[in-house]
């Protein structure tokens, strides 16, 4: 998978990753989730609407940015 935004929270990073072109939202080794669409990723994270983990919170109580504009680009490795 390649890493393409990540949103900090206090928790850690949530990531954005392309995966066969396919989105998913990325928490440490687990995917909640696979999009179409990466505004479809971070729209369902920020609004807490993804595959449930044990992180002992909601989502939507992160911060996390519902706009993919405001999530930080990931630069690729050389």
């Amino acid at each position: 998978m390649r890493k393409l935004y990540v949103a900090n929270t206090r928790i850690g990073p949530f990531y954005i990753a392309e995966s066969e072109g396919r989105f998913h939202v990325i928490y440490g080794d687990n995917s909640l989730g696979s999009y179409s669409r990466p505004e479809q990723a971070a729209g369902d994270v920020a609004g807490g609407h993804t595959a449930s983990i044990s992180i002992g919170t909601d989502t939507a109580n992160l911060g996390i940015p519902e706009d993919l504009n405001e999530w930080q680009r990931v630069e690729p490795d050389v």
